[in-house]
């Protein structure tokens, strides 16, 4: 009997541990104890604290009887797009953003500023023409310029 029990425990594409599996099996009498209880679904909260665990640990294990998805299947019903398709390379973004991160440097320091305000510290146009002491409509063309150069830049 103890044999069939391990093989149906480890007979998963990926392998969950022994202390999730059970904590699942925790869970599930938990919530069946509770609906019965309270007369409705329990909340994660409200098992967390039936089981006197952490909610984190109720959503890992919660989490791990999630079916694995394939990269291959399609993300909607007309079979467009896969999910391999939409989770960008890793490779692609650091290059990229090297990339950036040179044309960035090549701007001077009054355009660099501005870039740095309007979206590294996420500053309003408006914030920036005060900082700089001008109007609004004149840092949205400057932006709108320098945006110019970065995709020229890049692009080449």
């Amino acid at each position: 009997m103890g044999e069939i029990r391990k093989y149906i425990r480890e007979d998963k594409s990926i392998k969950v541990s022994r202390e999730i599996s059970l904590l699942n099996y925790k869970i599930n009498k938990a919530i069946i104890l509770l609906s019965q209880k309270l007369m409705r679904e329990p909340s994660k909260k409200e098992i967390a604290e039936f089981l006197e665990i952490d909610e984190n640990s109720i959503n890992e294990a919660i989490n791990s009887l999630n079916p694995i998805k394939s990269l291959d299947d399609s993300l909607n019903d007309d079979e467009t797009f896969s999910l391999y398709e939409v989770i960008p390379s890793k490779e692609e973004n650091v290059d990229n953003v090297i990339m950036l991160r040179e044309s960035i440097a090549k701007l001077n320091a009054d355009e660099k500023k501005l870039i740095e305000l309007r979206y590294y510290s996420d500053r309003t146009q408006t914030e920036i023409a005060h900082y700089f002491n001008t109007n609004q409509t004149g840092i949205s063309r400057q932006e709108q310029k320098i945006l110019v150069k970065l995709r020229n830049s890049l692009s080449a």
